[in-house]
């Protein structure tokens, strides 16, 4: 299964592509304002590079997360100024690595450190202008890669709470229809006892053993259905 599928699964693709798509229209109205103040074939093409990888981000998270760190990186190299609000696009993907894995989370610091350095580096004052602070930046990306860790971290402990008490209900059930099904069989077994003996007619103990054996199947069908009802979607505590 694809993260696309993982997220669905946990109910959070939804967001993402919340997410994604708010990146995709800021970065749109941010690059048509610049083009307007200054219209050239290298800043439409470099706002075409963004808006393609904001939405791979949306279709693919963990490749288009990095192809999103992988345009900023170029568009730094590059002499053509690029939209600032890119590196909202930027934080987002730093966030959603560092969900979709802790070692991803901590490589996706390493892009605004870079970003930083070459800022450091570099001095084009062509991008300067908008941009913001470069140990700033690196210092947001990894803020947002550790709030993605942590929240991954907190949805698992959710989880595993509710399964762990989902297995502590279901054992109790399962005690349940131990002692009911041990009792209905124990008087069974008894009246196949007094009916060998001679003790009550084949009539009297066949309706009785109906019974009973009719009650410890009710029993056990109650059980399962209350056993299948708390299962978790993904099946995990069958």
């Amino acid at each position: 299964m694809g993260d696309e599928g993982w997220l669905s699964r946990h109910g959070l693709y939804f967001w993402f592509l919340v997410i994604s798509g708010v990146c995709l229209v800021v970065n749109l109205v941010d690059g048509m304002v610049l083009m307007s103040h200054g219209p050239s074939v290298g800043i439409g093409v470099l706002l075409v590079v963004c808006v393609v990888a904001d939405l791979w981000m949306a279709v693919r998270p963990r490749i288009g997360c990095w192809a999103v760190f992988l345009v900023l990186l170029a568009g730094t190299l590059s002499p053509v100024p690029f939209p600032a609000s890119y590196l909202l696009s930027c934080l987002a993907a730093a966030g959603f690595l560092g969900y979709l894995g802790t070692v991803l989370g901590v490589a996706a610091c390493v892009p605004g450190v870079l970003y930083a350095v070459l800022l450091a580096v570099l001095h084009h004052q062509e991008y300067r202008p908008g941009q913001g602070t470069p140990l700033s930046f690196a210092l947001l990306c990894v803020i947002a890669a550790l709030a993605g860790i942590s929240l991954r971290l907190t949805r698992q402990r959710d989880t595993e709470r509710i399964r762990r008490a989902a297995a502590g209900r279901n054992a109790q059930t399962a005690r349940r229809l131990h002692d009911y099904t041990t009792n209905d069989l124990c008087s069974i077994i008894m009246m196949t006892d007094r009916l060998e003996h001679g003790e009550v007619g084949v009539g009297q103990a066949g309706g009785q053993i109906r019974d009973l054996a009719t009650s410890a199947l009710e029993h056990t069908r109650t059980v399962i259905r209350t056993l299948e009802s708390s299962l978790p979607d993904d099946g995990g505590a069958r």
